[in-house]
C-alpha cells in the first residue's frame, strides 16, 4: 500500500509483470482519486484510487503505481516474453 500522499512533480513507477516505466504526476482530481501520469517518453496514463489505497492504471488489470520513485526498468529475460 502507498502511504505517501501524492503530489503534483511526484516521481511514480508504472509495474506490469516484471517491468518498470518511470514517470511524474502532471494533474490530481480535486478529490484526489484520479492521477494523471506523464512517463519518461511522454505519453500519458490515468491511475485510479482503489479502495486499499493504492493506485492502478485505468483498464490494466495486472499493474500497479508506486508513489515517490520513478524506476525504468525492462527485464525481458526474467518475464520470458518481449515488450
Amino acid at each position: 500500500m502507498n502511504e505517501s500522499k501524492p503530489y503534483v512533480g511526484m516521481p511514480v513507477t508504472y509495474c506490469i509483470d516484471c517491468n518498470q516505466w518511470g514517470g511524474i504526476i502532471i494533474e490530481i482530481s480535486n478529490n484526489k482519486k484520479v492521477l494523471t501520469v506523464q512517463e519518461v517518453d511522454g505519453s500519458i496514463y490515468y491511475a485510479s484510487l482503489r479502495k486499499n489505497g493504492q493506485y492502478k492504471p485505468r483498464g490494466k488489470k495486472c499493474s500497479y503505481i508506486l508513489l515517490g520513485r520513478a524506476i525504468t526498468k525492462l527485464d525481458k529475460n526474467i518475464c520470458g516474453f518481449f515488450v
